[in-house]
């Protein structure tokens, strides 16, 4: 077999295999809430809910938005 083809075929058993050790970091469960655009009241209550409460720690990462600064 070409040295080149083994080279590559090894690269890639490699980053399969870092693949699999990556999808084990992180919670077991969770949920994801995706929102395009405006969120409505419901869909925010929700989030909150599902994050813990009003108290619970929330990260908001805007993407999307030209604003130079956020509330």
């Amino acid at each position: 077999m070409n040295r080149l083809v083994i080279t590559i075929l090894c690269g890639l058993i490699l980053a399969a295999d870092e693949t699999v050790y990556a999808a084990d970091i992180g919670p077991d469960n969770g949920t994801l809430v995706i929102v395009g655009g405006s969120a409505g009241p419901d869909i925010l209550k929700k989030f909150v809910d599902l994050a813990g409460g009003p108290d619970a720690p929330i990260v908001v990462i805007p993407t999307a938005s030209g604003a130079s600064t956020y509330d």
